[in-house]
Formats: C-alpha cells, structure tokens, sequence
C-alpha cells in the first residue's frame, strides 16, 4: 500500500505543473523518411465530439499544444508509421518517446493520470512476465488441436488470474484517489457493474466536484443509471417496436401477454458467444415453451443476410426483430444493453422479473415462474 501512497503524492505533484493549456514534446527514434519531414496527429474517440489537431514531425521530433475542456484519453499516430501513442490528456506537460516500429510501447512521462495508468501498467507486466513469460508460445498451446480440454482449462485460469491480479491494483488506486480522472473512468466504463445503489453513491460524488460534473463521461454514466432505475424487477418493461424478418413491425407488448414468462434475447449473428449459447437456449425452449414460455429474439447485427442466416442454420423458431443497427440498435439502448448475450425476463403482464440471467440460472428462473 505504501507504492500507492507515493503514487497519490506524485500524481499531486503532476498536477500543480498545470499551466491553463497542455503540452505534448514528442521524440520518435527510426530510420523512416517521414520521421525526417512528415505530419504528427493528435485525436480523440469521442465520435460526436471529435478533436484533431495535426503539427509537423521535424527529425522526429513534434509539439503539440493546446487546452482541453475535458481530460480524456488521447491518441497520437504519426504519418506513414504503424501503431499510435496512448495518453491520458490533462492540462500539463508531457514528454513523449517512441520507436517507430513500436509507437505502442512509447514512453508517456506527465499528469496526473497518466502516471496512475504507467504504474498499473507497469505492475501488469510484471504480474504477467510471472505467470505467463511466454504470451505467444501459451497462445499457440492453446489453439493447437492436441492440447487437452483440461489444459485449455489451465490456461484460461492463468489468463484470469493475471486479470484478476491486474484489476486488485486498479481498484487499490482508485481506493488511494477516489476522486481522480482515473476513478471516474473506471467508474464511466464499468457503471453497469455496480449495483445500482453504489452506482448512486459515486455519481453522487464524482457530481459534487466541479472537476468531474460536467464531464461528458460522467453524464453517459448518469444516463445509464437513470435507466436502470426504470429497469429494476416489479417496474414497467420498456415497450418498443421493431420489425420481424418479413417486414412486420412487432411490439414486446404483443408478445409478453401471450406467455407467462417472456424473454428479451438480445444476440446478433456475429456474436460467437450467442451462436454457442443459441441450441441450449433452443433446448429450453421447447421444454417450457407449452408451459408459458416466450422469447423475443432482438438482433444486433448490422447485416441482414447474416441475422436471416443465423436465424435459420440455428432453428430459431421464436419471434425475431431487429434494425440492422448494430450497437445502435434502439431496444438495446433502452435496456442498457452493452453486451451481448443478455437478457431480461418479464411476466404476463410486462413487469421485469430478471435481467442478465445467466445461462446456468434460466432454467432455474423458469421452474420458479412457470409452476
């Protein structure tokens, strides 16, 4: 704990540097002509809000300046090299070293959260060079057809284990600066997560600091939390319309008062984890189908063809729709669907009972419901 406690005190030290506006000395080493005279981009990944800023590369040396509303993470790609820079953006002082074949690997040294995100990252690699030295050769062992179900087994364990090495010292970094960039990104990508009262608790206070209220990461977060109240068990299922295979809109409030228990499937034909999941699920369903079981089938696939294809090679028999919007699909932002499989049950009457069930937990859910 004590490493973590220095760390606190250097990310301080890094953010008394702070003079109104950030900037970014870069120095790429590589024999590449366009390291001699080429162009250096800065971007973000904020799709609505798009940031690009482009400076020249004079012997691989560049400079970025400029200020930024809302400290994210940043991406520096250089003209003509593979790879990119990643960096946490605050408004400080960075340095930057790379090779050019290996842009990924470059040295970030400045602000506050980037010396948070270098530590872990740090940390990481050596919980990793401890369990698995040989990233490649395990792989490789892995995907072999003579490897044995068990070692596959031991080999995912170990994966696991370095996660959840990994991750014991991300949350003890967010333990150490609860109200950091850092915890609010944490906090931002795992939202859904939590349960919904902790959820509550830390928008609360990330919204109590004038740093972080109205960060636009912080208010995707508060929007999937406004949803989730609205999705809790005993409240109104969503309604929503959508179109089957053949053109016809279907509504969920059409399907639900035909069963006693209805089942939102979210899935795509894309999606490897739902195209195994999909003859188990066929599987229950024929067994609690007669006994008031119902499936909604809502695709996230973005190519038609390929949802039809599913649908048919899978004998998918129970109502289907989608949009052929991909992550954009409108049912699957309604229910905060941010991956897939997933689900939510509801009874006769549209109330939810569940949501992400677990496959090993449906049929606990249906003998429950379906006496």
């Amino acid at each position: 704990m004590k490493k973590l406690f220095l760390l606190a005190a250097a990310a301080l030290a890094f953010a008394s540097c702070s003079n109104g506006g950030y900037k970014i000395s870069g120095a790429v080493a590589g024999e590449d002509e366009v390291l001699k005279e080429g162009k250096a981009y800065l971007v973000n990944s904020d799709r609505k809000n798009p940031t690009r800023d482009t400076v020249d590369v004079v012997d691989g040396k560049f400079v970025f300046t400029g200020e930024v509303v809302n400290p994210d993470t940043y991406y520096i790609q250089v003209e003509g090299l593979p790879g990119y820079v990643t960096l946490f953006l605050e408004n400080t002082s960075y340095t930057v070293s790379a090779a050019s074949d290996k842009l990924s690997e470059a040295q970030v040294k400045g602000g506050e959260t980037q010396a948070m995100i270098t530590f872990i990252n740090e940390e990481g690699k050596k919980i990793q060079n401890e369990l698995i030295p040989d990233r490649k050769a395990i792989l490789d062992e892995y995907r072999a057809a003579t490897t044995t179900p068990e070692r596959k087994k031991e080999i995912v364990a170990l994966f696991d284990e370095v996660d959840k090495r990994v991750n014991a010292i991300s949350d003890s970094v967010v333990n150490a600066n609860p109200l950091s960039y850092y915890a609010l990104m944490q906090f931002a990508s795992n939202v859904l997560d939590y349960e919904l009262a902790k959820a509550e608790e830390l928008l609360a206070s990330f919204k109590a600091d004038v740093r972080f209220a109205t960060h636009p990461k912080l208010l995707t977060a508060e929007g999937y939390i406004e949803k989730e109240r609205a999705l809790q068990p005993g409240q109104q299922a969503p309604d929503f319309t959508m179109k089957d295979p053949d053109g016809k809109e279907v509504k969920l409030s059409d399907i639900y008062p035909k069963g006693k228990v209805t089942m939102i499937d979210f899935w795509a034909g894309w999606c490897n984890p739902c195209r195994q999941f999909n003859p188990k699920l066929v599987k229950i369903y024929k067994e609690y189908h007669k006994k008031g079981f119902e499936i909604l089938g809502v695709s996230l696939d973005r190519d038609r063809d390929q949802w039809l294809d599913a649908i048919k090679t899978d004998k998918l028999t129970w109502t289907q729709v989608s949009d052929i919007n991909f992550w954009d699909t409108e049912a699957a932002k309604l229910y905060n669907v941010r991956y897939i499989p997933q689900n939510a049950f509801v009874d006769a009457e549209g109330k939810i009972i569940a949501r992400r069930v677990s496959e090993e937990e449906i049929v606990k859910l249906l003998e429950e419901h379906l006496k």
